[in-house]
């Protein structure tokens, strides 16, 4: 028993010793940090082969560059629990502190800084900062907090990791402890008074030092709203005097800041930041007025009223790289439902108006859907007025960064205020989807594409069409007109044109002239229309208009056309002739399962390296959405082939496994091996293929030589062939067996010459 106490009291002893050898920093103590600032840390925990806490050279995107930091790294396999401390710092005079760094986050990290008085996780109960979901959207956060020491005692500080699975990386540098000046001057007191968007920002000036020394120097102070330089105010004034101004704000939330300084001593001594939040409303009689023009941005941003209808936490926003864009990003789980609704638009009279909206999609391979619609409250269940509406939006960015523009008209039957709403409902998984510039005015009444006397003249009825088909994939139809050698167009009318907007042949007729001119405009002349098969000649078989909603009623409308060479412009040779109403399914057209064949490897030089190239192949299912990748030979060993099909058309890696054009290349020296994968997705429904193929090829000795197939999906290999067994060589047989090379019969074997295996034919 005696024996067991001492051995206690030694232990005890002992790590008391340690702690007694860590000699205090002074303050002011920096961490830049150096390799020598980690090795003087301490990590828990540090029993693991590898702690998530570590410090070494990484690009910072908040900087833009490589610079050394102290990072934890997130772990997808357990909620972290990571702790770096400091070494001791010589704090043992009390008093108050402060704590300074640059922190930068790449996800959501959950993370806390406290003291303790032992360099143990269990000594840090005292919190300085707790941040549960701090995230700086891979920017730079500059941190500093104050904290009160007891006299008698140095402490250490420590940084505790504690986020769920996953997360991000933790970044720090440049921390700074020290001392508080007592020479700074109090905070000064800072109020705000709002009438609506109007107010006063007011600030009581301080007489003392933090220390309690009166201040007799002119004091300086700076005003910021929301940090933004056009919204900054400096002046000056007597220690304890006042000073105000007055502001006008966009509605919303805002935040202002104040900061005061005088000089002494041939040095500035600051105060703290303070700050107050406060809230500007738009007056309860704000209205938009006609013609209406509104482009979204941070300040009118706050009129908006936004509504997570999936209560996904994705919503609505005003961009940075976009300031005049709202933008809404995808969920992996649920489809969209979400609103941007406007305050409400004086309609002095009943009738059609044409609204605009720009709108476009981050990528075309994952569409989105966007519609606008008006309602006489900011509800969307009062929504009833659609003036556009697009599933499955495909469209870009144009070429020098603007959205494209889509329009639609809407008949409100009476006057009044109507509130005007954006409503995204994209299916889960896509990207992102924008929409800027909103507009309103009446709808034109006269036509501006055609001469309703001159078109009353023309002949009627002479095109015959069939609708044989109205799918998801688009509708398949016959046109047969009674002159062979008229030239003519076609457009898809919904049936709601005719049942509520009321529109006629007349409409439709200008509306076709109009497209078919832009067209003319767009292409560059008539033979390129031609092959873009939006004008034709004689009997024409065609499928076009596709993507729209299953249940929607439509028909067909085909007009001739006369066109001049010398303008570039079509005008009207025959009244239009309509289809009977057809209603699309949900069905698509049979085209069997996507897939892609390889061609024949071929060994080349590209761009100065020996590299393998084959040539891919899709089936008429997939189109051009075939993707592949280069992967080491025994890739598949360690990975399903679902895995990798998963891994290829994932829309993270798809922009870089998108095959276009259609082949694969692998730099590869002489004899190195490698895996090439490719799957597709299917060109109409959008879905993946349940088909990976592959092949695992060697490169040969000499560009030109023929490229050796290990193995592949098709069973294709590479396959020499001996007369005679090769004594020196190991034989297999292909269960795994060494055979004699003496004793082979004919067949196939595993022939191994050192590190070298080929595949044998002995006859």
């Amino acid at each position: 028993m005696k024996k067991f106490i001492l051995t206690v009291a030694l232990a005890a002893a002992a790590v008391l010793n340690v702690a007694a050898q860590d000699t205090p920093r002074p303050l002011p103590a920096f961490f830049a940090p150096t390799q020598a600032d980690f090795d003087a840390c301490k990590v828990f925990p540090d029993e693991v082969p590898y702690p998530n806490w570590d410090f070494g050279e990484y690009y910072i995107r908040g900087e833009g560059d490589y610079l050394d930091v102290f990072r934890c790294f997130y772990d997808y396999n357990q909620s972290q629990d990571d702790w770096l401390i400091l070494p001791q710092l010589a704090t043992s005079a009390g008093g108050s502190f402060s704590i300074s760094y640059a922190a930068y986050t790449t996800a959501k990290v959950s993370y806390a800084v406290a003291w303790g008085t032992e360099p143990t996780p269990a000594s840090m109960t005292n919190i300085i900062i707790d941040e549960p979901d701090f995230d700086t959207n891979l920017d730079k956060a500059e941190v500093e907090k104050k904290f009160d020491l007891p006299a008698g005692q140095n402490v250490y500080i420590g940084f505790h990791v504690f986020t769920e699975l996953g997360g991000g990386y933790l970044d720090l540098r440049g921390i700074t402890v020290a001392a508080a000046s007592t020479t700074a001057p109090e905070v000064p007191e800072l109020a705000v008074a709002m009438d609506g968007i109007t107010g006063e920002i007011s600030v009581e000036l301080p007489s003392k030092t933090v220390g309690g020394e009166p201040i007799t120097s002119t004091l300086s102070g700076k005003v910021c709203i929301d940090g933004r330089e056009d919204m900054t105010y400096t002046f000056t004034g007597e220690p304890g005097s006042s000073w105000s101004t007055e502001i006008s704000v966009a509605a919303g939330v805002h935040t202002v800041t104040c900061t005061v300084s005088y000089q002494a001593d041939g040095a500035e001594h600051v105060s703290d930041t303070v700050s107050e939040s406060f809230v500007a409303t738009l007056p309860s009689d704000f209205t938009l007025s006609l013609p209406l023009v509104y482009t979204p941005d941070a300040d009118n941003y706050s009129w908006l009223t936004i509504l997570d209808l999936n209560n996904d936490g994705i919503k609505w926003e005003v961009m940075d790289t976009y300031p005049n864009e709202l933008h809404l990003k995808y969920d992996f789980k649920l489809q969209a439902d979400d609103w941007a609704i406007l305050p409400p638009v004086e309609v002095t009279k009943p009738g059609k108006y044409l609204l605009t909206m720009q709108a476009g999609v981050q990528s075309a391979n994952c569409p989105e859907s966007v519609e606008l619609c008006l309602g006489r409250s900011a509800d969307p269940a009062t929504m009833t007025y659609t003036a556009i509406r697009v599933e499955n939006l495909t469209t870009v960015r144009n070429d020098d960064g603007s959205l494209p523009v889509l329009q639609g008209e809407v008949d409100l039957p009476a006057a009044g205020k109507y509130y005007i709403g954006v409503h995204g409902f994209s299916k889960a998984d896509q990207l992102t989807l924008y929409v800027s510039t909103i507009t309103m005015d009446e709808a034109p009444k006269t036509y501006e594409n055609i001469d309703p006397e001159q078109y009353a003249q023309l002949p009627a009825d002479q095109f015959e069409i069939d609708v044989k088909i109205a799918c998801m994939d688009g509708v398949k139809f016959t046109v047969t007109p009674v002159d062979k050698l008229m030239l003519y167009t076609n457009i898809l009318v919904d049936e709601s044109y005719l049942t509520e907007d009321g529109l006629d042949d007349l409409d439709f007729a200008d509306q076709l002239i109009n497209v078919s001119n832009q067209m003319l405009e767009l292409v560059g002349g008539f033979e390129q229309a031609m092959q873009a098969e939006f004008f034709y000649l004689g009997d024409t078989e065609t499928l076009s208009f596709g993507g729209m909603k299953p249940g929607t009623r439509a028909f067909l409308v085909v007009m001739g056309l006369e066109y001049d060479e010398a303008t570039n412009k079509v005008t009207p040779a025959t009244q239009v002739t309509r289809s009977e109403v057809f209603e699309f399914t949900d069905e698509m057209l049979p085209t069997g399962d996507p897939y892609a064949e390889f061609g024949t490897p071929e060994y080349i030089e590209v761009s100065g390296k020996p590299t393998v190239r084959v040539e891919v192949i899709p089936n008429d299912a997939a189109g051009d959405y075939v993707y592949g990748k280069v992967y080491p030979a025994d890739y598949r060993a360690t990975h399903t082939d679902l895995e990798i099909i998963d891994e290829l058309t994932s829309t993270q890696n798809m922009f870089d496994t998108w095959l276009y054009p259609s082949r694969l290349d692998a730099q590869l020296a002489p004899g190195e091996r490698a895996l090439l994968a490719v799957t597709t997705l299917d060109k109409s429904s959008g879905k993946k293929s349940s088909k990976l193929n592959w092949m695992v090829v060697q490169a040969p000795a000499a560009i030109g030589d023929a490229v050796i197939i290990i193995s592949s999906a098709s069973g294709m290999s590479g396959i020499a062939s001996i007369e005679a067994a090769d004594t020196d060589a190991e034989y297999y047989s292909l269960d795994g067996r060494c055979v004699s090379a003496e004793n082979l019969t004919p067949g196939i074997y595993i022939c191994r010459r050192g590190a070298h295996a080929v595949k044998v034919v002995v006859r």
